[in-house]
């Protein structure tokens, strides 16, 4: 069976399942064991008939609390009507779900500051969880400066990473280094393997600006934070220095590794962080 037909099956028994008034809460149940299900998606499209209804999404929350099916049905809903999300997040709200559900739901926002995103209106536990996260905006400068500032203040070292790497063409070289500096104080979060990637587009483009600079040394700094993930010849600057003064980088080499004996006696890094 090819994909159209395929889906032409779903969505004439999902009709008829509706026409013979059959108990939807079985269909959820019986979807829900695989993890991979697409339901969600598909009881929006012929079920509601591209009609977001609340009754259906708290029966989907309720019946699955870790809330796929619904998030699913709620990700639909969004893209029909954008306005539509303050609703479907104070349903879920008013049912005290799962933090990580609601951030899921939160996540489904497209970021522009014309209208004032719903995560602003949180509290700082839920902000925290939000910014750990990845999200998209409008291509926008005000939204994009808000993002990193609000990610600054609750994000982590990954996800700013991530987000300087998506906006940096939107900042001048200084303010993308100083935000690179900054980003060092944040808790490390989670990397991984797209991390270097990021680090090295953005430490690319400030090294073929500074190399030939003072600010050469400030970049070998961040360079050596992060070279449990940087390989030796992305770390420029920090060749650069030890060509220049051996005894510079020596100095430099032993206050990251002082600062690391540090944080491992006060249990701040966990394996693999780096």
């Amino acid at each position: 069976m090819n994909r159209q037909a395929a889906e032409k099956e779903i969505e004439e028994g999902i009709k008829e399942f509706k026409q013979e008034d059959l108990d939807i809460v079985k269909l959820i149940e019986l979807c829900m064991e695989n993890p991979s299900t697409t339901v969600g998606t598909k009881l929006f499209a012929y079920y509601s008939e591209n009609q977001y209804e609340a009754d259906l999404f708290k029966k989907m929350l309720t019946i699955q609390p870790k809330g796929k099916i619904a998030v699913d049905y709620a990700a639909c809903a969004y893209r029909r009507e954008p306005a539509l999300l303050k609703d479907i997040v104070n349903t879920a709200k008013e049912m005290d779900i799962d933090l990580e559900v609601l951030i899921k739901l939160y996540g489904l926002e497209i970021l522009d500051l014309k209208n004032t995103p719903l995560i602003d209106r949180e509290d700082e536990t839920t902000k925290k969880a939000y910014w750990r996260q990845i999200h998209y905006c409008k291509d926008d400068d005000r939204t994009i400066e808000w993002m990193i500032k609000e990610c600054r203040q609750y994000g982590t070292q990954a996800s700013l990473m991530n987000l300087l790497e998506r906006t940096m063409s939107r900042f001048s070289m200084n303010m993308l280094l100083e935000n690179l500096e900054y980003m060092q104080k944040l808790d490390p979060g989670q990397f991984d393997t797209m991390s270097a990637y990021y680090l090295e587009k953005i430490l690319e483009k400030l090294q073929k600006a500074y190399i030939q600079t003072e600010n050469c040394d400030r970049i070998s700094q961040i360079e050596l934070t992060y070279r449990g993930i940087l390989s030796w010849d992305k770390m420029k600057c920090t060749r650069r220095a030890l060509e220049r003064s051996p005894a510079l980088y020596a100095e430099m080499a032993g206050i990251i590794y002082l600062k690391d004996g540090e944080e491992k006696k006060k249990g701040h890094r966990n394996k693999g962080d780096w």
